[in-house]
């Protein structure tokens, strides 16, 4: 359209716009925006509105409103939709002050509002929990024209009822009611769930019935909330009953429905009848989420029924879901309780390999199993490695902890354990005083006992009234025997009861807890009362499903490639196992695939990685008579390559060429390209020249694929030597051509050649685009050009690319190179104001560079507001505070951040430590660097060369000279290549003490094991020698060094 003469009318581009906005893709709306501006096109008020929209959605709202100034400069009237559009924009930012601010002055400027913009700021001041903000603007618009409808009403309720305010909500309904304001199926579903999470399930049940008598039919929605509260209460009948309403309804079931119900049923230990509902749930092609899997595991787990497991999670594995911690949990949990402790063990090895992230109730899981299981020592490693972690334990795995001592006697372990508990701020509850308790009493240790009970009633964990009976009694201890006795009660707690020979008995209630804690809670439902601007999304994948299943019901059939056309846009947006769900369902109702969905399938099982039922289809397609196309060729010699299976992909098309199936320039422009990422240029190159005689011309993509290849490994002569291939060829470069090029010479420090290159484009009218830039900038920076990178940058604005977040991070850590950081600092705090949010690394660029200029301050508070904007500091920027902290010689500061970062899941790596590990040495802290050493090998945290030369160092400055050569000795024994910092440290030492003699032997050594040593190294031992008179030993050396060019 937009090379068409004349050009169609705008409200075609508008439609197209939208369509893609509807598809959240907002930056290509953006950029083909620009291209309508670009091309001289004028935009109306609708693709305007489109593209606030577009840069509300992506959070700039600082360019939404230069549109918005837009409008207004080129005389057009902004509408409703636009005052909307900008409203929501401030509400999804979270800048609720500033939409309401906003509506106050569009109003006061005469300009009308409608009720979506009151519904817009009521939806946003409930999202903030200002529900009663909410509820007051409610009652001020009904004196303004704007009559409150039943959104508006919708909204206040669901978060009135979400907060647990089922009166106020039901007030609001009274009062909608009495306004005529019809309530709908959201309105209901809303009060239903307020009322179930309160426990008043028949109320809720009465609303059914209301919604019958005013004709609104109940939603999926409204049945699962009915549902989940009947089974969270145990209540499966009632549970089956509204699912039989809901079918009756004609409500399918859906994945979540089954979900609640099976939860359900494996809590109440009806497990075949969770696993026969499972079944009936694929028999419908319906495919199971991950919470669906975990709810049955946890079910078959906890019921002993292990062997079942395996295949679940197996069957996880290959539908692309793999089971997350509490999954794992619960069969951790089910094999330690059953006493397979080797295979529980062997799972949790695994559970790491496969890096997911145990929690504490994993490890407190894992603790109790190993001292029920009779290995305390190995529960103690555990439990030792995660206090020097810094992992903040909670009562429970102290419990599990100090239950295991107790069970073998370690009393004093036990109470040691106590006390190290408190000091870590986690403070004991009555199961861990009981436990501990109940065991002095077994091993008559009374004394004891009484004085840890009379600290329980102190702290208030035991009724004071109760524990004045147990006194009367342990006056006469000599007399009675006090015994203790667990009884469960019929509730929630349990009886704790302490009984004397004499069968005087005082119970205790406390709420009971297990040391195996992991209960699998199924997510509480939060009703979703979806409209298109909010979600687009996950509506977009709903209405696909939708519409499907509306074909799917009609009579007759729709043409197949309607389905298709669903399907692929399923596919588009990645939802590859919805596709598969529903082209098997296309089957099950007899209705035939046709070639096209029959690739589309293909298409999803390789992007799945299931490579062999992709090729089940193909055998289908051959069998049912069709003949495969390039497309589905393609698409299987792209699953191939993907999946790694490079050399089946070739194998593939050779059988496919000797079968004499066509092949297309996509086919081997995918081939080329596969063999290029997995490092066969050269193969790539043979391919190329293979297929020209072969019916097939190469193309731009081919070419641009070697080239790329070619000038990542810095062949960029080969490269060149392609490129005027292509131009005898008369194939046009395009502009990735030319980035590869860029690339190619820039890594070669060709800046000349590369910024030619941006010439000939021009020359070629090929449009250099934000990589081709970003590139330059980059490699300029990089060598410290930052005046020729700046006008790089002047060039790209120039040429209408927006410079993005890259090109400011590299132009901040150029800055910072040059030792700039002012510079740096003016264009990190620039950026927002310009629209470009900075993210992690542009922190971390500014952070490190403070510090290097030992700007310290400065730098913690960048650290904090970085927190503050809720940003997750990665092990770089930690790495970089800690370093500068280091060399400030603030070390107590460091502590906390290496704490923090462990709990954040990031441990720091060993540049952090060998930071820190120098710090500690130029501080004087010897014995805790040396500590910090042991630490890192016991937690297999590799050390570098630089690790070693530090400690090396810091051992010999240190006085620790012999140690230090142990070390030394080691690493030569290892068959480590040290470098010329190393043995020169080494060598420093040993002339400081006047042991040139090995001293010099280490200098042959180094030579010997191909090290060159520097002019430093001769420094070292020349100045020394002269220190000590032994001149002609020095004078010798020192001709050595002139000879070899070093002076």
């Amino acid at each position: 359209m937009l090379h068409m003469h004349p050009s169609p009318p705008i409200f075609h581009f508008g439609h197209i716009l939208g369509s893609l906005v509807k598809m959240n893709h907002y930056p290509t709306a953006i950029f083909l925006s620009k291209q309508l501006e670009f091309k001289g096109i004028t935009p109306n008020i609708v693709t305007f509105n489109i593209l606030i929209n577009c840069f509300c959605h992506l959070g700039h709202i600082n360019f939404a409103f230069s549109v918005f100034a837009k409008i207004l400069k080129m005389g057009y009237k902004p509408n409703a939709i636009t005052f909307n559009t900008l409203i929501k924009g401030f509400c999804l930012c979270g800048q609720l002050r500033k939409a309401l601010q906003f509506h106050d002055c569009v109003k006061a400027q005469g300009f009308q509002l409608n009720h979506v913009s009151y519904g817009t700021l009521i939806n946003g001041l409930c999202k903030s929990g200002e529900t009663k903000a909410g509820i007051e603007l409610l009652k001020r618009i009904e004196g303004h024209s704007i009559k409150p409808n039943v959104v508006m009403y919708n909204t206040i309720i669901d978060s009135l009822c979400k907060n647990k305010l089922v009166a106020d909500a039901c007030n609001l309904y009274s009062e909608m009611l009495v306004k005529k304001i019809s309530p709908n199926v959201v309105t209901f579903s809303s009060l239903m769930y307020g009322f179930c999470i309160m426990g008043h399930f028949k109320e809720a049940i009465a609303f059914l019935n209301d919604m019958k008598l005013k004709n609104i039919n109940p939603n999926i929605v409204t049945f699962n909330i009915l549902v989940d509260a009947s089974c969270k209460e145990g209540k499966i009948k009632e549970a089956k009953i509204v699912i039989a309403s809901m079918v009756k309804a004609g409500v399918a079931p859906d994945v979540y429905s089954y979900t609640i119900m099976i939860d359900g049923l494996c809590k109440k230990k009806m497990i075949d009848e969770a696993i026969n509902l499972f079944e009936d749930m694929q028999r419908k092609n319906m495919i199971p989420d991950t919470v669906t899997y975990s709810s049955l595991i946890d079910g078959l787990c906890k019921s002993g029924r292990i062997a079942d497991v395996w295949n679940l999670v197996d069957e996880m594995h290959d539908r692309g879901q793999p089971g997350h911690i509490i999954t794992y949990s619960s069969l951790l949990d089910a094999l330690c309780k059953n006493g397979h402790l080797d295979r529980a063990i062997a799972l949790f090895k695994k559970m790491i390999n496969w890096k997911i992230q145990p929690n504490k109730y994993t490890y407190t899981i894992l603790i109790d199993g190993l001292c029920k299981g009779g290995r305390l020592e190995k529960a103690q490693e555990v439990f030792q490695y995660l206090l020097i972690k810094g992992h903040h334990l909670n009562v429970v795995t102290y419990t599990a902890m100090i239950n295991g001592l107790c069970k073998v006697g370690l009393f004093d372990e036990a109470l040691d354990l106590l006390s190290i508990m408190e000091e870590k701020g986690c403070i004991p509850n009555a199961i861990t005083f009981e436990i501990i308790i109940s065991a002095l009493f077994e091993k008559d240790e009374n004394d004891k006992a009484e004085e840890l009970l009379r600290e329980m009633i102190a702290k208030g964990l035991l009724r004071r009234r109760r524990s004045t009976i147990f006194f009367s009694f342990s006056s006469e201890k000599q007399e009675n025997t006090i015994s203790t006795s667990i009884e469960p009660s019929t509730t929630e707690s349990c009886t704790v009861s302490f009984k004397t020979e004499k069968g005087c008995k005082l119970g205790i209630s406390r709420t009971s807890m297990s040391l195996s804690v992991l209960r699998f809670r199924f997510p509480k439902f939060l009703p979703f009362y979806a409209n298109a601007s909010f979600h687009s999304q996950s509506l977009n994948h709903d209405d696909a499903v939708a519409s499907f299943n509306r074909m799917l019901h009609m009579h007759p059939s729709p043409p197949i490639f309607h389905i298709g056309h669903i399907l692929g846009s399923l596919v588009k947006m990645k939802h590859y196992p919805t596709a598969i769900s529903l082209s098997k369902q296309l089957e099950f109702k007899g209705i035939t695939p046709d070639l096209v969905t029959l690739s589309i399938l293909i298409n999803c099982f390789c992007h799945l990685g299931h490579i062999n039922f992709a090729f089940s289809v193909f055998a289908k397609i051959l069998k049912m008579g069709y003949k495969p196309n390039a497309i589905t060729f393609n698409t299987l010699i792209k699953g191939l390559c993907l999946c790694g299976q490079l050399r089946k992909a070739l194998h593939f098309h050779d059988d496919l060429k000797a079968q004499g199936f066509q092949l297309d320039h996509v086919s081997y422009g995918i081939l080329i390209n596969g063999l290029c990422k997995s490092g066969e240029t050269k193969a790539g190159i043979e391919l190329l020249k293979w297929i020209e005689g072969h019916s097939i011309k190469p193309d731009v993509v081919m070419y641009s694929t070697i080239i790329d290849s070619l000038c990542k490994n810095k062949l960029v002569t080969d490269a060149y030597n392609l490129y005027s291939e292509m131009l005898v060829k008369k194939i046009s470069p395009n502009v990735v051509t030319f980035n590869s090029f860029m690339y190619g010479f820039c890594v070669m420090d060709h800046f000349k050649e590369a910024i030619a290159l941006l010439n000939d484009m021009k020359l070629k009218n090929i449009n250099p685009d934000i990589y081709t830039f970003n590139i330059l900038v980059d490699a300029l920076c990089k060598e410290g050009k930052i005046k020729e990178a700046k006008i790089v940058i002047a060039s790209m604005v120039k040429a209408g690319v927006e410079p993005d977040v890259i090109t400011y991070n590299t132009l901040m850590n150029g800055y910072c190179m040059v030792n700039e950081v002012k510079k740096a600092k003016h264009v990190f705090n620039s950026m927002s104001q310009i629209g470009v949010a900075p993210d992690v690394y542009s922190y971390t660029i500014m952070i490190d560079g403070l510090c290097k200029k030992k700007m310290i301050d400065e730098a913690i508070n960048l650290f904090e507001d970085m927190q503050r904007k809720n940003m997750i500091p990665d092990t770089v920027t930690y790495s970089s505070l800690i370093n500068g902290l280091c060399k400030s010689g603030r070390i107590n500061d460091v502590w906390d951040l290496v704490d923090e970062m462990h709990d954040r899941g990031q441990p720091a790596n060993i540049i952090t430590y060998n930071s820190l590990l120098d710090a500690l040495f130029k501080n004087g802290h010897l014995d805790t660097a040396i500590a910090l050493f042991k630490k890192m090998i016991s937690w297999r945290i590799q050390p570098n060369k630089y690790t070693y030369t530090i400690l090396i160092d810091g051992l010999c400055k240190g006085g620790r000279l012999k140690k230090a050569q142990e070390v030394f000795q080691y690493l030569l024994i290892q068959g480590h290549h040290l470098n010329v910092s190393t043995y020169s440290v080494m060598i420093n030492a040993l002339c400081k003490v006047e042991l040139f003699d090995e001293a010099l032997a280490l200098l042959s050594i180094m030579e010997d094991n191909d090290c060159m040593p520097n002019a430093i190294t001769f420094e070292i031992i020349i100045s020394a020698l002269f220190e000590k008179d032994e001149n002609d030993k020095a004078e010798e050396l020192l001709r050595e060094m002139i000879a070899r060019g070093l002076l």
